[in-house]
């Protein structure tokens, strides 16, 4: 019988991190072109199609919280710095455009708010790249 190794755990937990740092590196670009392609639908008059990638893009952007937020020590480790304080407050703005069927502030929202928080977390994100690969071996 093996004897129980206590760094296991914590070993399979970075693992664990390591490969969402990943996937939020790798989802980063979709959920920036669902902006891109809502702001151009909107500023288009194209708010039908806007309003079906919207559903879709607050899934996307409640699961980037979320994995932000459980990577938060990992992020740490490698002088990430990922904030998510900017968009929790600009989430109600947004609310607000949604609820009144406001399409010229989502689209403002979306364009001038959101997208460049998203770019900020892909570049902070991107500086582990080759780093956490390293890792997982």
């Amino acid at each position: 019988m093996k004897k129980y190794n206590g760094d296991r755990p914590m070993n399979n937990n970075k693992k664990l991190m390591i490969e969402t740092l990943q996937e939020i590196d790798n989802y980063l670009p979709k959920v920036m072109h669902a902006v891109q392609s809502m702001v151009s639908y909107f500023q288009g008059g194209n708010e039908q199609q806007a309003i079906e990638v919207f559903g879709p893009f607050t899934e996307a952007m409640q699961w980037l919280l979320d994995a932000i937020t459980l990577t938060k020590s990992m992020q740490e480790e490698y002088d990430i710095h990922v904030s998510t304080q900017e968009l929790e407050d600009v989430l109600p703005q947004l609310l607000e455009g949604w609820e009144n069927s406001d399409y010229i502030l989502i689209s403002d929202i979306l364009e001038y708010e959101i997208l460049p928080i998203l770019e900020q977390w892909q570049g902070e994100i991107g500086k582990i790249k080759g780093v956490y690969t390293d890792d997982l071996e």
